[in-house]
């Protein structure tokens, strides 16, 4: 029996001579299967353990057993790094290095589409703000754990919990009645975000937080009616962008009454109805008829019109898929030469 697991002990030494877990080298690509069979070696016959370098190549003298054949203080941080970086590794492994007292395999733990939530979990009380961060984006980390980086003193962290797309409607409530801007700002932009919290937010004292909850498809019609109204004009720009916004709004936005910023955002709207979009191409701001030019819905004749612009609205029309092959031909061999 002893001799048994000496020699299934040195073939899998072999093996792992193969691979060098340092940055650079294909730690990648080992074998999970070569993984899971190290972490079942039971001991060797004599009791004793082996170094670290024995068994995975190197000389680090560390000794290493079942079930994990591995350590969390390896001297070489490549090679802390290199294993925090695995897809194939362990969990065990991935477990110990979120505690690696280098902020830098932290970093990788948290970044590693292997690391499991319980992990996560524990990492979202890290010292470190570029971890928490990290976890905070992290597309396997769990609603407790979320709850919890909803309330950190980080605002960057906050705002990545707030821009999760799946994010718990309970949290983005929460985060919702931030202290920073920037926080209420991405609870706004966010698309699950309830029409009942964003009504809310149309209604913020900060003017990027109004525009960002006029912009989402999202907010209820009758808040869209006030803020189509509101007295800024990056306020209304929101609302002129949202591809959620009825025609009338629109037909309002595009008036000459209005801010040129607000007259190109309803021009670039995708949604924008044909006749406001034929009226904005006709506008005296060249930066609207740009956006006009540019906009998939404008159809074919409105585009053709529009190559005898200016130059950079030419050629946002001659960009335009909508614009018909023989036209932009044309355009081409007079514009550009033979």
């Amino acid at each position: 029996m002893a001799g048994r697991h000496s020699n299934q002990y040195q073939r899998l030494r072999a093996a792992s001579q193969t691979v060098c877990l340092t940055v650079g080298q294909p730690a990648l690509a080992v074998p999970s299967s070569l993984l899971a069979q190290i972490a079942e070696l039971p001991p060797e016959p004599d009791g004793q353990l082996r170094p670290c370098g024995q068994v995975w190549g190197g000389s680090c003298p560390t000794p290493v057993g079942p079930p994990s054949w591995s350590h969390d203080n390896h001297p070489d941080r490549d090679s802390r790094l290199g294993t925090a970086q695995r897809q194939d590794v362990a969990p065990s492994i991935l477990q110990r290095l979120s505690s690696d007292p280098d902020p830098v395999i932290r970093r990788a733990v948290a970044k590693n589409p292997a690391t499991p939530g319980a992990t996560l979990l524990q990492m979202q009380t890290d010292g470190n703000s570029n971890v928490r961060l990290l976890v905070a984006n992290h597309p396997s980390t769990p609603p407790p754990a979320l709850t919890g980086l909803s309330r950190d003193p980080d605002s960057d962290v906050r705002c990545a919990v707030a821009g999760r797309q799946r994010c718990p409607e309970l949290i983005l409530e929460t985060l919702s009645r931030d202290k920073a801007h920037t926080v209420r700002v991405t609870v706004a932009n966010n698309r699950p975000t309830s029409p009942e919290v964003l009504e809310r937010l149309a209604q913020d004292r900060d003017t990027l937080v109004r525009q960002a909850a006029g912009s989402n498809p999202h907010t209820p019609l009758h808040v869209l009616e006030h803020l189509s109204q509101d007295g800024n004009k990056d306020v209304r720009s929101g609302v002129a962008l949202n591809v959620a916004c009825p025609p009338h709004i629109l037909g309002r936005l595009s008036q000459r009454r209005q801010h040129w910023i607000v007259r190109s955002h309803t021009g670039s709207n995708p949604a924008c109805p044909v006749p406001i979009l034929r009226t904005l191409s006709r506008d005296s701001n060249v930066n609207v008829r740009e956006e006009v030019a540019s906009n998939p819905a404008t159809p074919p004749d409105i585009l053709e019109r529009m190559l005898v612009d200016r130059l950079e609205v030419a050629e946002a029309a001659a960009g335009n898929p909508n614009l018909p092959p023989a036209s932009l031909a044309i355009w081409q061999l007079v514009h550009q030469g033979p």
